[in-house]
């Protein structure tokens, strides 16, 4: 089990983040497509033998190098696993001792949030053998496969151009059983999409277990639970994103999905300005790239007190002057700086941050909830493309950060340093 572990973990991950205390291991990472999250949870009854010297430690590994050489163990081989201070060592016993060490990486970017709070309030349990018997029919059809509930039955499709599959399953029938525990009644079905290619890496896996629990929600990622023997647990989050769409279709997501403007352009715009003694107008820094046609970049500076305007020129205030001085010394403290700012001067951006540090949310799900809360407020409720701004402005000033086209609030240590009071 341990070796069909690191093998289904290396063949579509390369870092991967551990935490390791007296209760146990657990093993976190995303593909480098940022398609498929897994989180693992080893107890230490998964181990014939599990001796933990220390309270708690955590690192990054580069897993990745592992693959040929667990594929080269023989399953009735003993394997080891050590950690010590600064690297991993597997140690294989036969007639010597062979010792493969894996140094911990410099930076760990996998210690994420914890993206298992997302609430997908449908559940659905499949054996094993019927999950991977609808993975493979699907699979001759497309990349891609579509699971929908609704009322108590689960439907499997794939598409391609004028080809096609459907699986309809009943829980009536013994092979699934839907968790009614949310007890939401729903007149429109529940849909998730997820690229059969990561279903099927995860097939030798599966096989050691007795089911999959799947999870499944409107525009959050597909949720794969898996237990094996109660000494061990497996969580797959795979990406909600399609491979490819039509023209059509394209249409009729426009402005709906993840944005493509993932940082703000706001420094430029402002170090822009600063180089103008006369100021700037407006039709200048569209012609730069560097404002939208709506003015976007020129009301949030404004909000923020970086610009003012006189007799149609744009000229940076003394907070403006001064924030762009300390980006040119010190990128980082002006990125918290920013960030602190637009924290007390826009009650948009507070409130975004304000969710965001609750679960992982989608576009459309920030957009809702933080109209919700400013209408609560009795504040001007925003745009869709306010919302892409502002994320873009707490994606720059590292506040906020996206994987599996889920926005979060940015990592552990950006929380600690970037109290919202």
């Amino acid at each position: 089990m341990f070796k069909a572990l690191f093998l289904c973990v290396t063949r579509f991950a390369e870092i991967a983040h551990f935490d390791i205390q007296k209760t146990g291991i657990r093993i976190r990472s995303i593909d480098p497509h940022d398609f498929c999250y897994v989180d693992v949870r080893l107890a230490p009854s998964f181990f014939e033998d599990y001796v933990m010297h220390e309270d708690r430690f955590s690192f990054g590994a580069d897993v990745g190098k592992l693959k040929q050489m667990l594929l080269n163990v023989h399953k009735d081989k003993p394997l080891y696993l050590e950690i010590k201070e600064g690297n991993l060592q597997l140690h294989l016993v036969d007639k010597w001792k062979t010792t493969y060490k894996l140094d911990w990486l410099d930076t760990d970017p996998y210690d994420l949030p914890e993206p298992l709070r997302l609430e997908h309030k449908v559940h659905i349990n499949i054996p094993s053998e019927d999950f991977f018997r609808i993975i493979k029919d699907a699979s001759t059809v497309s990349h891609e496969i579509c699971f929908s509930a609704l009322n108590g039955k689960l439907e499997a499709s794939s598409e391609n151009q004028d080809f096609s599959f459907k699986s309809k399953i009943d829980v009536g029938n013994g092979i699934s059983k839907i968790d009614n525990r949310t007890k939401i009644s729903r007149t429109k079905p529940v849909t998730a999409f997820a690229i059969i290619d990561y279903l099927k890496t995860l097939h030798e896996l599966i096989d050691l277990c007795d089911s999959v629990q799947l999870g499944i929600e409107n525009e959050l990622p597909l949720r794969l639970d898996i237990s094996y023997q109660g000494r061990s647990s497996f969580t797959f989050l795979i990406s909600n994103r399609k491979l490819s769409k039509t023209a059509k279709q394209r249409r009729k997501r426009e402005g709906m999905s993840i944005p493509h403007l993932s940082v703000t352009k706001l420094p430029e715009f402002l170090e822009f300005i600063e180089t103008s003694a006369e100021g700037v107008d407006a039709n200048t820094l569209k012609l730069a790239q560097l404002e939208t046609a709506g003015g976007d970049y020129t009301r949030l500076a404004t909000m923020l007190d970086f610009i003012s305007k006189k007799n149609g020129k744009i000229f940076l205030t003394t907070d403006g002057k001064r924030f762009v001085f300390t980006l040119r010394e010190t990128p980082d403290k002006a990125r918290h700086q920013l960030h602190i700012t637009a924290l007390k001067k826009l009650p948009q951006y507070e409130i975004i941050m304000r969710h965001l540090i609750e679960r992982p949310l989608s576009t459309n799900e920030i957009h809702d909830k933080v109209n919700s809360t400013l209408k609560q407020k009795s504040l001007p409720e925003i745009t869709h493309q306010d919302l892409i701004v502002l994320l873009g402005l707490g994606t720059w000033c590292k506040a906020v950060d996206r994987k599996m086209a889920l926005y979060y609030f940015g990592k552990a240590e950006l929380q600690k340093s970037m109290v919202i009071e």
